[in-house]
C-alpha cells in the first residue's frame, strides 16, 4: 500500500505543471473564440470545446511519460510493479475525470461570457449552438456531456498507456507492426481485385470487352464498404472489448520489461 501511495504521489506531482499548462492553453483558446470576432469583425456562435484535440494529445503524451520516464524512475526505487500499475490506472481515471470536469466548467464559463457579449455586441456574437449542453440551467444534460466526455478519455488513456508499454518493450517491432499491418491488410484485401482489373485492362487493350474492366472497379469499393459498415455496426463492442483487454495486457508487458537503471 505504501508503494502505491508513493507512486500515486509521484504521478500527481509530475502532472501538476502539465495540467496547469494545458488549462492555460484551453483558457487561451476560449478567450480567442471571443476576441477574434471583435478583432476581425465577423459574427460567430459559441460552439464549445468538448471535442478539442489538445486533450487527446495531452492524454497520449502523459501516458507515454508514465510508461517510460516515470516508470524508469519508480522502478529504481523499492516500488512493486503491481503497486506502480495500480497507480497508473488511478492516474488514468483521475485524469479523465479532471479533463471532463474542466470541459464542463469552461463550457459554462463560455456560455455566460457569450450571453454577456451578445447583449453588448450582437453584431459579433449570436446564440449558443446547442444551448442545452452548454447551459448550467440544464444540469441533466451537463451530466450527460460529462459522462460522455469521461467515457471518451478513459479508453484513450488505456490505449495510449498500453501502446507506450509496447513501445518501451519492443520499440522497433511495435512501430513496424503498427504501420505495416494496416498497409498489409489493405494490400491483401485489394490485391485479387487489382490483379483481376489489370487482366481485364490487358484484354481491353487487346480488343476485349470494356464492360468487363468497368465491372471490376466496384468490387474493391464493396469490400471496403463492407468492412467499414461492420465496424460501424459493432464499434462500441470492439472499442470496449479492446479497452478491457488492454488493461491486463499492459500490466503483463510492463511487469516483464527491464528498464534501464533497474
Amino acid at each position: 500500500m505504501q508503494g502505491y501511495i508513493g507512486a500515486l504521489r509521484y504521478y500527481g506531482t509530475t502532472l501538476k505543471r502539465s495540467l496547469v499548462l494545458i488549462m492555460m492553453l484551453m483558457v487561451a483558446i476560449v478567450a480567442g473564440m471571443f476576441l477574434l470576432p471583435m478583432i476581425f469583425r465577423f459574427r460567430t456562435e459559441y460552439t464549445g470545446i468538448s471535442d478539442n484535440g489538445l486533450y487527446f494529445i495531452f492524454m497520449i503524451v502523459t501516458m507515454f511519460r508514465a510508461a517510460r520516464k516515470d516508470t524508469i524512475f519508480l522502478t529504481s526505487r523499492p516500488v512493486a510493479r503491481r503497486s506502480l500499475f495500480l497507480a497508473v490506472l488511478t492516474e488514468i481515471v483521475s485524469l479523465a475525470v479532471v479533463l471532463a470536469v474542466s470541459i464542463i466548467i469552461l463550457q459554462n464559463v463560455g456560455y455566460f461570457v457569450n450571453e454577456a457579449l451578445k447583449r453588448g455586441m450582437p453584431q459579433y456574437f449570436g446564440n449558443v449552438s446547442n444551448r442545452r449542453f452548454f447551459s448550467p440551467f440544464y444540469p441533466r444534460d451537463s451530466l450527460t456531456v460529462l459522462k460522455n466526455v469521461f467515457l471518451r478519455y478513459l479508453p484513450m488513456g488505456v490505449f495510449a498507456y498500453t501502446y507506450a508499454c509496447f513501445v518501451t518493450r519492443w520499440k522497433g517491432w511495435t512501430i513496424g507492426i503498427s504501420v505495416g499491418v494496416p498497409v498489409l491488410l489493405v494490400v491483401l484485401m485489394l490485391l485479387p481485385t487489382v490483379q483481376e482489373f489489370l487482366n481485364d485492362l490487358g484484354q481491353l487493350i487487346d480488343g476485349g470487352n470494356p464492360a468487363a474492366a468497368m465491372m471490376t472497379v466496384p468490387k474493391w469499393i464493396d469490400i471496403i464498404a463492407g468492412v467499414v459498415n461492420w465496424f460501424r455496426a459493432n464499434w462500441k463492442k470492439v472499442y470496449w472489448t479492446a479497452c478491457v483487454c488492454c488493461i491486463p495486457l499492459s500490466f503483463l508487458v510492463m511487469r516483464t520489461t527491464r528498464y534501464s537503471g533497474t
